[in-house]
């Protein structure tokens, strides 16, 4: 009880029913790509020893004004694209305007949508997207 935060005087059934509904949480949450290791150096051993990739540039380093160029690399793309939408509600046409070079077709919309899946960003009302 004390390591869930739950009270301790639950019934058995009353911790069947939350131990479900936590196990349904968790099953959305890894769905979704967010995975809870507890131990990771046992659980994912190749994970915990890979090094951590980090693009050239930094999404809190990036500053989009007007005339950002579309880098060349997709994990550059993805911080540039992200940082753009750090000013608050954006629409497709918007973050075009703002970054030179930007592809045409479905592209910027499949990698935002990759951003919301990631907890990265959110879709709003009317076709807009934000950090």
């Amino acid at each position: 009880a004390d390591a869930y935060g739950w009270p301790r005087d639950l019934s058995d059934a009353e911790i069947v029913a939350r131990v479900v509904a936590l196990n349904v949480e968790r099953r959305a949450e890894e769905a979704a790509g967010l995975i809870r290791w507890l131990r990771p150096a046992y659980q994912a051993p190749t994970e915990a020893a890979r090094p951590a990739q980090q693009s050239s540039m930094d999404v809190d380093a990036v500053a989009v004004v007007g005339g950002a160029q579309w880098p060349k690399t997709e994990p550059d793309q993805f911080v540039l694209l992200r940082a753009s939408l750090r000013n608050g509600p954006v629409t497709l046409r918007e973050i075009a305007k703002t970054i030179k070079g930007a592809p045409r077709g479905d592209r910027v919309p499949r990698m935002l949508a990759i951003l919301v899946a990631m907890g990265q960003a959110r879709a709003v009302a009317g076709g807009r997207y934000m950090a």
